[in-house]
């Protein structure tokens, strides 16, 4: 039987059916692994905020296409049965950017998978206060939200030997004006959903 939920950040630790362990659960140092069985709105809002972070959402077919590289049996394969926003969601997906970014997912996929408290109901394994009413997103918070300005990111992830194009008079000024942009617009699109 499969778990009841997955969290897998190799540089911090691994989460199933609610009991956590620090260390290399093995193969996850690039991605996040996030998966649950049964709470699809927490899922969906999972992912939602993750895309809000300026991390890339993968391996879930509401996102993006599932590659044949997982074991037999993974959440990767299985989804929930009906649609999403017109869309299959699937039980499992990999949240990827940089180092900082992921370790503030897991933290905050952590936290919600231990509250007990699934977005939309279904029932609470385990307690405490601070329940959410069903359907209430996922907070980002604002230094978080903050780190996903588009110029930053651009500054933080890519080289200036990467910006090179022959042929233009600046080459770096012109690639940097026009990823910004690109990252602006899809920034906006983020939002909005």
């Amino acid at each position: 039987m499969a778990s009841y939920d997955e969290l897998i950040y190799d540089p911090i630790g691994h989460l199933f059916d609610g009991s956590f362990q620090r260390g290399a659960y093995g193969g996850h140092s690039d991605h996040v692994h996030v998966a649950l069985a049964k709470h699809p709105r927490l899922l969906l809002s999972l992912l939602l905020a993750a895309r809000r972070m300026g991390l890339r959402v993968g391996e879930n077919p509401f996102f993006d296409a599932v590659d044949p590289v997982h074991t037999g049996g993974s959440f990767h394969y299985q989804n929930f049965g009906r649609k999403f926003r017109g869309k299959t969601l699937g039980k499992a997906a990999d949240v990827s950017g940089s180092p900082e970014l992921m370790a503030q997912f897991f933290r905050l996929a952590k936290r919600h998978l231990l509250s007990g408290n699934p977005v939309g109901g279904g029932g609470a394994r385990g307690g405490g206060g601070g329940r959410r009413g069903p359907g209430q997103p996922i907070v980002v918070p604002q230094q978080v939200y903050d780190q996903t300005n588009p110029t930053d990111i651009f500054q933080r992830l890519m080289q200036p030997s990467a910006l090179a194009a022959p042929g233009l008079p600046n080459p770096a000024q012109a690639q940097s004006t026009y990823l910004a942009s690109e990252l602006q617009d899809l920034r906006r699109q983020l939002l909005a959903t």
